[in-house]
């Protein structure tokens, strides 16, 4: 018996391994992200090939533990910072994650990448003393009381508006595409469309379609009674989670209750497929998180780590 904690005690001191893209074993990556207590589709690798080409990944053990690792060099001075489109980086566990699990994690970046910042799972929340994070919300919709139960909680708000929605005769169709949500995500107005570009959206339209080869998808579009469209959105189920990618909204839309109208006709369609969690998708923007917790939404935390050897002023 004291061989084998002798043994064990050497193989957790181990320190990770930070793989280039070409060294990762995709098979096995995939296989310990499904077999991890907190799977999340975020750590997949056809998702993260769509979202970021070439990641790096830090691999613990026996693929035990791993995290993606976005890295890039400038200046000669290599840094990661969380790709767009990717709520988690990691980490991805098979066992319950501890702080020492973290901290080696962490400690590693700190001594190997110049500038980091990545967004952990939420599994590593508290367990991060001694290192730079910040917190990030997320908000989720459990399913699994009646869906009575579950609209009790809406805000009057979003009843009012569900309302309007029934009262100017807002159908909901599933005719759309990929690419119709990468386009009308496009013509919003705003920074936060603008600081994405052309190569952000192409690559969100290339995770679109990565999500429709690997999950169930669905894309419905809000019209009104002339067949004008007023909302268009994105949806992917994996594992009994439905998340919502993302969605836009017309001008048109703010007045008619569309954006409501579509949550809460896809909150009853996912919880009558049987799914568990409505996955709002991590909308950190306080106008966002304010419209998600109208349904009566819960929230959890998960923490954005700022490290790297280099000095604070010069990672910013």
């Amino acid at each position: 018996m004291g061989t084998t904690k002798h043994f064990r005690h050497l193989w957790t001191a181990v320190e990770p391994r930070l793989l280039p893209y070409t060294e990762i074993d995709k098979i096995r990556w995939d296989a310990a992200v499904l077999a991890a207590r907190n799977t999340a589709v975020y750590g997949m690798s056809w998702y993260l090939d769509a979202c970021f080409p070439g990641w790096c990944g830090l691999v613990y053990g026996d693929y035990e533990q791993v995290m993606c690792v976005p890295l890039r060099r400038k200046w000669g001075i290599s840094y990661a910072y969380q790709p767009l489109f990717v709520q988690q980086s990691g980490i991805f566990s098979r066992v319950a994650l501890t702080a020492g699990d973290v901290s080696r994690f962490l400690r590693f970046l700190d001594k190997k990448v110049g500038g980091v910042r990545l967004y952990l799972t939420p599994e590593c929340t508290g367990k991060t003393s001694g290192f730079d994070t910040e917190t990030r919300y997320s908000q989720y919709v459990s399913l699994v009381p009646s869906l009575d139960e579950i609209r009790k909680k809406y805000s009057e708000n979003a009843r009012r508006n569900i309302k309007k929605a029934a009262k100017n005769g807002l159908s909901l169709q599933f005719a759309g595409t990929p690419g119709s949500v990468v386009e009308a995500f496009g013509n919003q107005p705003g920074e936060h469309v603008e600081r994405i570009g052309e190569a952000g959206f192409q690559r969100l339209a290339r995770l679109l379609h990565r999500l429709q080869e690997h999950t169930d998808c669905l894309v419905p579009q809000v019209r009104d009674t002339e067949g004008r469209l007023l909302y268009t959105a994105f949806f992917s189920v994996s594992g009994g989670r439905a998340l919502y990618v993302k969605g836009a909204g017309t001008e048109q839309a703010k007045n008619t209750g569309a954006g409501h109208f579509l949550m809460d006709a896809m909150i009853e369609q996912y919880r009558s497929a049987g799914c568990t969690v409505f996955d709002f998708g991590g909308a950190h923007a306080g106008n966002v998180r304010a419209f998600n917790r109208q349904f009566g939404a819960d929230e959890f935390e998960y923490l954005c780590f700022n490290g790297g050897y280099l000095p604070s002023f010069l990672r910013k």
